[in-house]
């Protein structure tokens, strides 16, 4: 993942779903029948959590992920998702090639 000193949070389709960090996936066949939609989520292999993370600070449906919250490098914050929805935070997508932009 490329980091981005100067721009802000962003979500990464991360959520916490019964207590494990999970990641939206979605199979090709799935992809080329419906388009765009997750259709599930399989437990996160990968994590670049920041030191001191995931906290669950604040208290308030912290079950959602953004990077580059605090220092910029790409790193993980667990976030309440209502910040997600409410801050200019971005996303990021996954496309497939057959996929129009």
């Amino acid at each position: 993942m490329k980091y981005n000193k100067t721009g802000g949070p962003y979500w990464i389709g991360v959520r916490k779903l019964s207590g494990t960090w999970m990641v939206p996936m979605l199979n090709n066949a799935t992809a080329a029948r419906y388009g765009y939609h997750p259709f599930g989520y399989q437990p996160a292999v990968y994590t670049n959590w920041r030191s001191s993370q995931p906290d669950g600070c604040c208290g308030r449906n912290v079950t959602c992920v953004l990077a580059n919250l605090k220092n910029g490098f790409g790193q993980w914050d667990d976030a309440f998702c209502d910040r997600v929805r409410t801050s200019p935070a971005g996303v990021v997508c996954q496309r497939y090639a057959y996929q129009p932009v």
